[in-house]
């Protein structure tokens, strides 16, 4: 095929263009076979189970009716149940047919995204290492006391990658937060990225930023004193708090300043962060769903469409990661 072309900086594209022939589009060949015949099933089992479809309609309607005509005397009162669990049969049945024929395409969809990640992944390193669903459950966790956690009774990992940029071990999270309500429900709090750096020494005290909240945040910031910095656009958007007031002003250099606004603006405003023991955790809000890209099974799989992305959002990270190393090779 011809090479295509990629939204990428221009420093990465011809090598990256190398590794798409050798390491994406071969695989992209192998579900490209496959993607016909498997949406040619999909539509004939549609076209199966459309006449069904259509009888259940009225069906769960008229149930639906005959429960109402129960309630208000017009039938007799079993109705109420005979109606609800007509409708509801009804509705598992739909539900049933519907998995029935779509779950080879939805299954093969999600075997192209297992498959292809890790293979653009591996461009930026050998330690890239993504995983979704249960695999990537859990390990966000362990981050909890660093105090910038929204308020939560649950939380959930969507997609967790992990990788070095220039020596600098990097986490990355897609999470949610959930609160619980009344009826005991849980309600999504929070969603977004937590982003967790490495650095092989220690910092001497614990330094956060966080969202300009006035006197009540100040008063939650126990231990820490507030820390100001000379850069106008950084203060009018966050606070800092840090036990440590010259090791504060020396991580949060210019440098480190700009890299965390432009973070923030890429992932959606809202950005929060703490330097603490031997690592730096960054949280910012975004709805995106991270590393999981929605192809158009319509369409030839070619997987282009989620580079660009992955390089954009990469590249932010990897600011941060440069800042941190610049840092340590400067005596942190």
């Amino acid at each position: 095929m011809a090479t295509p072309d990629f939204d990428i900086p221009y420093e990465h594209r011809k090598p990256f263009a190398k590794h798409y022939q050798q390491a994406i589009w071969p695989m992209c060949k192998k579900l490209e076979a496959r993607r016909g015949p498997i949406v040619a099933r999909q539509q004939a089992r549609m076209a199966q189970i459309r006449p069904f479809t259509r009888l259940m309609w009225p069906m769960i309607y008229l149930s639906f009716g005959s429960s109402a005509l129960g309630f208000f005397g017009v039938l007799p009162n079993q109705w109420i149940f005979i109606g609800f669990g007509l409708a509801f049969v009804s509705m598992l049945g739909m539900a049933g047919l519907a998995w029935w024929a779509g779950n080879e395409l939805s299954n093969f969809m999600d075997e192209g995204i297992d498959k292809l990640y890790p293979r653009v992944l591996a461009y930026f390193g050998k330690d890239f290492v993504i995983k979704w669903g249960n695999e990537a459950t859990g390990q966000h966790r362990a981050y909890e006391d660093f105090g910038i956690f929204p308020k939560h009774d649950k939380s959930s990992c969507f997609s967790h990658l992990k990788g070095s940029h220039h020596g600098v071990p990097f986490a990355f999270f897609n999470v949610g937060f959930y609160e619980k309500k009344n009826n005991d429900k849980y309600e999504l709090a929070f969603k977004g990225v937590l982003l967790a750096f490495t650095l092989k020494k220690a910092f001497k005290g614990t330094t956060r930023v966080v969202r300009d909240g006035g006197f009540w945040l100040s008063l939650g910031q126990r231990g820490l004193d507030r820390v100001k910095l000379e850069d106008p656009r950084f203060e009018a958007r966050f606070e800092v708090f840090s036990s440590d007031q010259v090791e504060a002003r020396y991580l949060l250099n210019p440098g480190m300043m700009e890299r965390l606004i432009e973070l923030d603006n890429h992932f959606g405003n809202g950005l929060e962060a703490c330097f603490k023991d031997n690592k730096l955790l960054i949280r910012v809000p975004s709805s995106r769903d991270f590393f999981s890209h929605h192809q158009d099974h319509e369409k030839p799989i070619d997987f282009k469409e989620p580079i660009g992305e992955i390089f954009a959002d990469l590249g932010f990270i990897f600011g941060i990661a440069d800042e941190l190393a610049l840092a340590r090779h400067t005596g942190l």
